[in-house]
């Protein structure tokens, strides 16, 4: 008799498939009752433990005895023919089919890609695949998102701690060398979210997740967390803390100090050093959930989020003034709301409040990243470019994993000329929080100048399924339509989004500008705004309605392009000296932007060196941008501009047609005052006919949109 025959006949194969499906079994009802009844995390490991011991007991015992109407006998006892096996042959091969179905079931699915991810690739780069959403490949295996801590005490009232919990890992893993760590922005998204791991990590692009709990019962708390692979789901390390409720921020660097032992051991490997504890941190518990809902509401980007997070950063600061990040991300909060499409607030009167707050955060932590971060933000929001640009880089030295640092600096790498440097700060922001918009935006931008329109509408199309009719998106779908010269589609959304936000002033100024734009001056006959009205009469070509509108606003820059289209001499050298004083009593370095319009006034009324200056400023914007493809076709038409005061006027007729080519369009190009220098070219009127033609195809897909 064969070894195969004689286990068959002594019930080895049978017993042993019965165990394995029951202990498989057991192992579920282990891991369930250890999350619904808080017990230790090494429960689920005792019972695997216990059942691979007996296993090989229950294998002898059935090699040994065999169950028979007389009794348990020894098998050596039984005669073959009277054995059980020979009447259950059928119920073994049976098992036998059970059990190697039940082996693939577990052995084979962590070899398979996740669902969702097909032709999935141990080999490749994130960078590539960024805009979407893809797998994320095996070598990227120090990348990391912490997850929102869930609150499971039995009142629900630890939330804010739980998150308190968590950021302060996510804040310690990101100052470690070699480890990229998803934003809170993007992690703390999926609080409550029902994706599965593998989702996550393919959203945020990481290999590993870190999620956790938090349980609170009386005086004490219990933390448990787990490292998961984000592409087998896999559980790499995990722990369970129970410790007396005595120093609640205490508990949180010891445990952010163990996970990151943990992940030295288990993905980052001996030779990293871990970073050190914040010293510059809260602790008063009160105050930190205070920041902490700041922060969550400075995310959301609309005028009364930003001002509720103001009044919960002052509320931080009263109850525990020497905590700088509750300062810092005050002053952030401000800048804000100097943005146009939030409340447009006056850059004095925004730094009203700014500077004690930066002060007062740089003061108590002159060298934490947040602080230098938002302090080179505000040195770039008010044209000090170099001392911008010595703090971010300092910040980012610091916190690499900062997302909104990288977004600040690109900003001043553009200003500089450097394009590729510009869209690698971008592009990693993205990487490291694909959650935020204010890094989508950033993005989206830069991919409509690089005239990458694909890449761009990816990221709009991802934030728009985050964020259905979210007001700062609407306005990111509006500014790649606007970069695209897509007027038609333009006008419609903002009349779509205008049924949704109703009475919003920037929205209904931005439908009446598309509009003028379109040709249908009569649709805006009644607007209340003064730059609208002044727009439809310069399309209308009416001197006198201009002039009747500029009376009501003091505008020294439109009081310029008045006098230079239809004043004097002596007018336009006035309204320049005017606007020269206002510029310089704001900060404003006037002479250093690249506006191709005021360069000619100036030029107009003898200021050389003005001229000199702004054209040298456009020519350190527009030569690399060019060399670079970074010009999109939005800014070209400045770039024509700038070549007619170059005095190329053959390039400039060439650089128009080619943006009249794509289908681009302006109902105020007649009116332009550095192309009407080309009114005596040949081209120039077949160019403006050219132009009409683009207008009026616009108009007419709005109205039969509309």
């Amino acid at each position: 008799m064969s070894f195969f025959s004689e286990l068959k006949r002594r019930h080895v194969i049978r017993v042993s498939g019965v165990y394995a499906i029951v202990g498989w079994l057991l192992l579920q009802v282990a891991g369930t009752l250890e999350s619904a009844m808080g017990l230790p995390a090494w429960f689920d490991g005792f019972v695997l433990a216990a059942l691979l011991i007996g296993f090989p007991v229950v294998a002898i015992v059935a090699w040994a005895f065999e169950l028979t109407p007389e009794g348990v006998k020894r098998t050596a006892a039984v005669d073959p023919e009277d054995s059980a096996s020979a009447r259950t042959g059928l119920l073994d091969k049976f098992l036998i089919v059970a059990l190697l179905l039940f082996t693939a079931a577990v052995v084979v699915p962590p070899f398979l890609p996740d669902k969702g991810e097909p032709g999935a690739s141990s080999e490749g780069s994130t960078a590539t695949a960024m805009p979407g959403e893809s797998a994320v490949p095996a070598s990227v295996d120090t990348s990391i998102a912490v997850l929102a801590f869930d609150d499971m005490s039995p009142e629900g009232t630890e939330e804010y701690f739980a998150d308190g919990v968590a950021e302060e890992i996510l804040n310690l893993l990101a100052k470690t060398e070699g480890l990229k760590v998803a934003a809170r922005t993007s992690s703390f998204a999926f609080k409550g979210s029902s994706d599965s791991i593998g989702e996550i990590g393919r959203k945020l692009q990481v290999a590993h997740v870190l999620e956790g709990s938090v349980r609170r019962a009386g005086d004490t708390i219990r933390v448990t967390a787990q490292l998961i692979d984000s592409n087998s789901g896999y559980h790499l390390w995990s722990e369970t803390y129970d410790r007396k409720l005595e120093n609640i921020f205490s508990i949180q660097d010891e445990i952010a100090a163990n996970i990151q032992a943990a992940l030295k051991s288990t993905i980052l490997g001996d030779d990293v050093e871990p970073a050190a504890i914040e010293r510059h941190r809260s602790h008063n518990i009160d105050a930190y959930n205070a920041y902490l809902m700041g922060k969550e509401l400075l995310a959301r980007r609309t005028p009364e989020d930003v001002r509720g997070a103001i009044e919960q950063f002052e509320r931080a600061i009263a109850i525990e003034p020497e905590y700088a990040l509750s300062h810092a991300w005050a002053a952030r909060a401000w800048m804000l709301l100097e943005d146009q499409t939030l409340e447009n607030l006056d850059k004095a009167t925004a730094d009203v409040e700014i500077l004690p707050l930066l002060d007062a955060a740089n003061a108590l932590a002159p060298d934490n990243a947040e602080v230098l971060a938002i302090t080179g933000l505000h040195q770039r929001l008010r044209f000090r470019y170099e001392q911008a640009l010595q703090s971010l880089n300092r910040a980012i030295a610091l916190n690499p994993n900062f997302a909104e640092a990288y977004v600040w600096r690109a900003a001043s790498h553009e200003r500089k000329g450097d394009y590729q440097a510009m869209l690698a700060d971008r592009e990693r922001a993205y990487q490291l929080d694909p959650v935020s918009i204010e890094t989508a935006r950033s993005l989206v931008w830069a991919y409509g100048n690089y005239q990458r329109y694909e890449d761009a509408e990816a990221i709009v199309e991802t934030m728009e399924a985050l964020y259905p009719w979210h007001r700062p998106v609407v306005g990111m779908r509006l500014s790649l339509l606007y970069v695209q010269g897509r007027m038609a589609d333009y006008a419609s959304v903002v009349e779509s989004a205008l049924t949704r936000f109703e009475g919003d002033e920037e929205l209904e100024q931005s439908r009446e500008f598309a509009l003028v734009r379109l040709g249908l001056l009569e649709r805006v006959a009644e607007s209340e705004s003064p730059a609208v009205q002044r727009s439809a009469a310069i399309v209308a070509g009416d001197a006198v309605r201009e002039r009747e509108v500029l009376d009501t606003v003091a505008s020294t820059d439109w009081e310029m392009h008045w006098q230079y289209r239809h004043g004097t001499p002596d007018g336009l050298a006035a309204a320049v000296e005017n606007y020269i004083t206002q510029q310089e009593q704001q900060g404003r370095p006037w002479a250093e932007s690249c506006d191709t319009t005021h360069a000619l006034f100036f030029r107009e009324v003898g200021r050389t060196e003005s001229f000199d200056s702004i054209m040298k400023q456009c020519r350190q914007e527009y030569e690399p941008g060019i060399a670079a493809g970074y010009v999109c076709d939005c800014q070209w038409l400045n770039l024509v501009q700038y070549t007619v005061l170059n005095g190329d006027f053959d390039l400039a007729i060439e650089r128009l047609e080619e943006w009249l080519d794509k289908g681009y369009s302006s109902n105020l190009l007649e009116s332009n005052e550095v192309l009407s220098l080309l009114s005596e070219y040949p081209d120039y009127e077949r160019l403006m006919k050219k132009n009409q033609a683009n207008v009026a195809r616009q108009r007419e897909i709005y109205l039969a949109q509309s």
